[in-house]
This record gives structure tokens, C-alpha cells and sequence, in this order.
């Protein structure tokens, strides 16, 4: 798509922090429940992503999927971060996943 380290990649970095302080300022005042489901939400929209472009690889052949399936690190802590949203209590194991 583009160079790595050049001004879009910056910017595009940049900008997940200028989301995340928008999103504390947003969601500080709000109940428990609709900070949960907000981030819920924000995850949904990654995994559509993930799973968008895993399978956006179809038309060039079935091969081509399993040559670019997500069992990075990063794309597998969206399919694990709706797990550390919802469950309460001492969640131990997951935050080192996430951590991680």
C-alpha cells in the first residue's frame, strides 16, 4: 500500500491516539454497561476487518486464504478481547495475552 515510515503511516499512527483520548473523553462519564458495549463494538468492527480481508483473498484461489490467514499476535488479541471485556473477576492469564 505504502511505504513504511512515511508521512501517511505516521499520521495513521497519530491518529490511534488521537481516537483513544476521544473515545476516554466520550466514554469517562458513561455507565459500565455502555463503556462495555462501546468496546464491544470497536472489536466488532476490527474482526469485520480481519475477516474481510482474510477472505478477501478468494478470488485469487482457495491457496491464497490459507496463505494469508490472521494468526499474527495483533490480529489474534481481537478475537480474544471480547473475552477480557465481558468476564469479571481476575482475568490473570488474559491481560498477559493482551499485554503480550
Amino acid at each position: 500500500m505504502y511505504a513504511y515510515f512515511n508521512y501517511i503511516h505516521i499520521l495513521y499512527i497519530l491518529s490511534f491516539f488521537v481516537l483513544l483520548v476521544v473515545f476516554y473523553l466520550l466514554l469517562k462519564s458513561k455507565s459500565q454497561r455502555t463503556q462495555k458495549t462501546v468496546l464491544l463494538l470497536l472489536v466488532l468492527i476490527s474482526a469485520i476487518f480481519e475477516f474481510s480481508d482474510t477472505f478477501g483473498y478468494l478470488k485469487f484461489g482457495y491457496r491464497t486464504l490459507f496463505y494469508n490467514l490472521p494468526l499474527f499476535a495483533c490480529d489474534l488479541n481481537i478475537f480474544i478481547l471480547p473475552l477480557v471485556i465481558l468476564r469479571t473477576g481476575k482475568k490473570e492469564i488474559l491481560n498477559k495475552f493482551i499485554l503480550y
